[in-house]
């Protein structure tokens, strides 16, 4: 039973924990009465819970009696009866009224393990929660929601358990309980005294710490503003992650006006709660300060801004420890931080309630091999050890925080972050992510681990360009309040990125792969729908040149995945490259008195490639765009009725929006950005540059084994003017690639690009 408010029966559906005081704590694996007396008389859960004989398809049926009294019983604390509860009878009572519901168990024994493998009896699951009502089971008409009332059951001694699960006796229906702040400092410690990694990651981000300008000194009662963040010994702090929400003018917020006296005192009862609870955080920490944007950041001095917010990867790299608060103030009413701890972890059954058998208490089991002693019964939703899982993608639809653009780059460069205001506790570093309830998790997709490995092996390019990519695409889906601030909100992580692999960043791309990473399409995410997207306008102030991924709208409606990398994910597989660009120069107004400004300045910026370069014609054909090389289509010496490359160029034109009873661009052109080409042995691993002129079989049983590979890949680019009017610059409007396969005598191809005896062409590209 939870200590704190009685609960309520009047409300059918109410939920336990709304019922409670927020400092109520749940008690763990209390039964009620009948839930009781079906344990002590359980014939089945006897046996399973002494290790005795029991055939496999055996089976017992329970009452449990009406719904009406299951919800009693859970609002009143039993354990197994939240679990029977929230497992199929709730949603059940939704459709009929609670005491028409007869509620019965049955019991039904299972040889073999978690995975289905071995022929084992060490589970013995509830299969089926039969509902009577007026003597007519409603199996059927409860669908597909039958496998939702299934449930397991264990002994406690069993491996594939989550033992993580099973040890505590009580918990807090809420994550932000004062008896939380101690699993917290456990997860700081354990972090900043063993990991390795961690404690490594703030040099590996950012070359030197770059104090933030300001922060907030704890060490008294009344918080100030420390503007002498320099002068600080040893200084160490925590940072916040917040979502400020749809009023940004109602947070306190430092300004120029307020300066003076923030310096002074900060006052508690001004602050949002999600301060407060930040603040209290930090303490339990040990740390005396902490870094949160709206007061340590002059709100009305745009010089300010631009400043702190180009130290992003120094504020967060160098954080002890950063606060993730992952809701915005217009869901706190829905209170998202309280839970039903009997709802997540498993109930286990006393042995030490089970009464002996009346043989055994006649002694008559000494005649047999003795027995062992009764062992807990764990009885759980799911098969195995339940773990909880965890993705960015999933969780940006349940914290809203996640979804934010800053946030992005907050979480990636801080060395660890506590998840905190949601219904759990979670933790996560550069060597583990932790569940508050079922400890470490063993795959977390996206996880700073995850990055962290990319980053820290940055000499291995290949990694690191893929998980460039990755991070490109999940920042592209996060929301920004201004989306003028897209680049600068991208900023941190570039100059992290740049420190570490010694690379020039250029506007979203690297000087050194830009072959590759030019080579980005935008593409509906259904790619049945026919042209005629709504148009997407850029921001007129988020200037970016057309060869960027950031002069591309972001994912704005479900129909656009809007950037793709599949084009440069395919090329770069390849390891027999033939040819590929590269970039000369770049040209930047504030560059190089400015190179800060290449982090987030974009307007006009210009990139001088190395390339082959030959004109095209763009025409309709069957409502999608063909790209024609010197105007014609793409053919190869010999036609094969299988193996026709006509039909092999892929042009994916920027500017969705076209409709096939609209003009296309003309003078167009098209670069070569990579060709890839080989002869593979198709039964055998040998596989050859096609520039090595490996003779090929023609005439022997081998000649059928032996393929052709081609794949060309580039940009199309029309000519556009400078602000001097001259027209000695290009304009990017798509992305093109040529693949074929085929047997070696048949699948030759006229390359339409002279890399023999052509020079390549020095192209600028705005």
């Amino acid at each position: 039973m939870a200590h704190g408010t009685a609960p309520s029966l009047d409300e059918a559906n109410s939920k336990f924990e709304r019922l409670q005081a927020e400092d109520s704590v749940v008690l763990l694996n209390q039964l009620c009465t009948t839930c009781v007396r079906f344990m002590e008389t359980s014939q089945l859960l006897r046996k399973f819970s002494r290790r005795e004989k029991i055939k496999h398809g055996d089976e017992e049926l329970n009452n449990l009696g009406s719904a009406e009294r299951l919800r009693a019983a859970y609002l009143d604390g039993c354990h197994l009866c939240t679990l029977f509860w929230q497992n199929g009878i709730e949603e059940t009572s939704l459709k009929y009224k609670l005491d028409s519901i007869q509620v019965q168990v049955q019991l039904e024994a299972v040889a073999r393990t978690a995975d289905g493998e071995a022929e084992v009896p060490n589970r013995l699951p509830f299969m089926v929660f039969k509902l009577n009502r007026g003597g007519n089971y409603l199996s059927r008409e409860l669908g597909p929601n039958l496998d939702r009332m299934t449930m397991e059951a264990y002994l406690e001694t069993n491996p594939n358990l989550n033992q993580n699960l099973l040890g505590n006796l009580m918990e807090p229906i809420s994550s932000k309980s004062d008896l939380k702040l101690s699993q917290i400092l456990d997860w700081y410690c354990q972090c900043t005294e063993r990991h390795t990694k961690c404690t490594g990651f703030p040099s590996m981000v950012t070359p030197s710490q770059l104090p933030p300008a300001r922060l907030l000194d704890l060490r008294n009662d009344k918080p100030r503003l420390e503007c002498e963040v320099r002068d600080i010994p040893n200084l160490r702090y925590a940072t916040l992650s917040h979502v400020w929400g749809n009023d940004p003018a109602s947070y306190l917020q430092l300004k120029q006006a307020t300066l003076e006296t923030f310096k002074t005192e900060i006052p508690l009862d001004a602050m949002p709660s999600k301060y407060v609870d930040a603040i209290r955080i930090t303490k339990t920490l040990r740390l005396s300060y902490i870094w949160i944007d709206s007061l340590c950041i002059i709100q009305d001095c745009t010089k300010d801004w631009t400043a702190e917010a180009l130290k992003m990867a120094a504020i967060y790299g160098h954080s002890a420890c950063n606060i993730s608060y992952t809701h915005e103030p217009s869901e706190e009413p829905s209170k998202r931080y309280l839970r039903d701890p009997r709802a997540i972890i498993p109930c286990k059954l006393t042995a030490a309630s089970a009464r002996p058998s009346r043989l055994a208490a006649l002694g008559i089991g000494r005649l047999r091999n003795r027995t062992l002693p009764p062992a807990a019964v764990v009885v759980q939703q799911f098969a195995g050890a339940l773990h909880a899982s965890w993705s960015t993608e999933a969780y940006k639809r349940k914290c809203s925080l996640l979804s934010r653009a800053w946030v992005f780059q907050e979480r990636l460069l801080c060395p660890r972050t506590i998840y905190y205001g949601n219904d759990r506790l979670l933790w996560e570093c550069c060597e583990t992510f932790i569940d508050e309830f079922s400890g470490p998790l063993p795959y977390v997709p996206r996880s700073k681990a995850q990055i962290y490995t990319a980053f820290s092996g940055a000499t291995q390019r290949q990694a690191f360009n893929n998980e460039w990519k990755l991070m490109v695409s999940e920042y592209r889906s996060c929301k920004l309040s201004f989306e003028n601030d897209r680049a600068v909100a991208f900023a941190g992580i570039a100059r992290a990125a740049q420190h570490r692999t010694g690379m020039t960043y250029l506007a979203g791309i690297w000087k050194e792969t830009a072959h590759l990473d030019l080579l980005w399409c935008v593409i509906p995410k259904d790619t049945k729908i026919a042209p005629g997207f709504p148009r997407l306008e850029t921001p007129t102030n988020a200037k970016a040149p057309s060869w960027s991924w950031f002069s591309v709208p972001c994912q704005l409606t479900a129909d656009y995945d809007t950037v793709d990398y599949s084009l440069s994910t395919l090329a770069s597989w390849w390891e027999e490259t033939v040819y590929h660009a590269s970039v000369l120069s770049f040209k930047h107004p504030r560059f190089p008195t400015e190179p800060e400004a290449l982090l987030y300045d974009f307007g006009e910026l210009r990139v001088m490639l190395s390339t082959h370069k030959i004109p095209a014609r763009l025409r309709w054909e069957n409502g999608a765009v063909q790209l024609m090389p010197h105007g014609h289509p793409m053919l190869p010496k010999a036609l094969h009725p299988l193996h026709d490359p006509r039909t092999a160029m892929q042009c994916n034109l920027d500017d969705l929006s076209l409709r096939d009873t609209e003009e296309l661009p003309e003078n167009t052109s098209m670069v070569l950005l990579v060709f890839n080409a080989r002869h593979e042995n198709r039964k055998g691993p040998k596989r050859f540059h096609l520039n090595i002129k490996y003779p090929v079989p023609e005439d022997n049983k081998e000649a059928s084994n032996w393929w052709t590979l081609y794949q060309f890949s580039g940009l199309i680019i029309v000519p556009e003017k400078d602000s001097l009017g001259q027209e000695d610059n290009w304009k990017r409007i798509g992305a093109y690639t040529f693949s074929v396969r085929g047997p070696a005598s048949l699948a030759e191809v006229m390359m339409p690009f002279d890399l023999e005896s052509q020079q390549p062409d020095e192209v600028w590209l705005n």
